[in-house]
């Protein structure tokens, strides 16, 4: 299934015409129809399906630990 949507991996919020299967983004292009970045993407925003899939993504905040470790913490905690 296609969806249209933006980049959010800078402030340029580049448009985007995503494929997704299931959950997962398989293949991303610059939307052509977007009126201000008219089908451009950098290399970044084409591979956020890479992005999001990594095995090594941080899904919670974390916080440092005295030892250098890092331990989850809840999101407002981590603001305060």
């Amino acid at each position: 299934m296609k969806r249209t949507t933006y980049c959010r991996i800078c402030p340029a919020t580049c448009g985007l015409v995503v494929e997704v299967d299931g959950n997962r983004v398989v293949k991303a292009i610059g939307d052509v129809d977007n009126r201000l970045t008219r089908g451009f993407s950098c290399p970044k925003g084409r591979h956020i399906g890479d992005f999001l899939a990594a095995p090594d993504r941080h899904r919670t905040s974390l916080k440092r630990m005295a030892g250098g470790s890092h331990e989850p913490v809840a999101a407002d905690v981590a603001i305060a």
